[in-house]
């Protein structure tokens, strides 16, 4: 799984940036363990900060689906004891990667898509 940032480590000190942030922050951290959960941390707190003003983007949304340890759909099934496979959802997850997440749709925020947008994507589909 391709991580969603980078580290860099210089003079001892671990430093960080990401694809839509590209100017390196320091962590602050010496290990890469630490520094990469206080990473972790920091893209769950960003996450959760543009979820609150409207901003989370279908591909932020979409992301954890059908992902084994995250996915929330996986999670209620198995709560409710129903039955899923690991092997359906790495099925599910390769349609998500292969149509949601490459079209451009997936980088608009959710509270921007209009409906003739996801008509389209529907007819692209077919």
């Amino acid at each position: 799984m391709n991580k969603p940032f980078g580290l860099w480590k210089r003079r001892g000190i671990y430093y960080w940036h990401t694809p839509q942030q590209p100017d390196w922050r320091t962590t602050g951290k010496k290990s890469k363990k630490e520094a990469m959960e206080f990473v972790l941390i920091r893209l769950e707190e960003m996450k959760a900060k543009k979820a609150e003003e409207g901003l989370i983007s279908l591909h932020d949304y979409i992301e954890p689906f059908f992902t084994w340890d995250r996915c929330p759909h996986i999670r209620r099934l198995l709560d409710e004891n129903k039955s899923i496979t690991k092997r359906y959802a790495i099925t599910r997850r390769y349609l998500v990667e292969k149509h949601i997440l490459k079209d451009s749709l997936a980088n608009k925020p959710l509270s921007k898509i209009k409906r003739t947008e996801i008509l389209d994507f529907r007819s692209c589909l077919l």
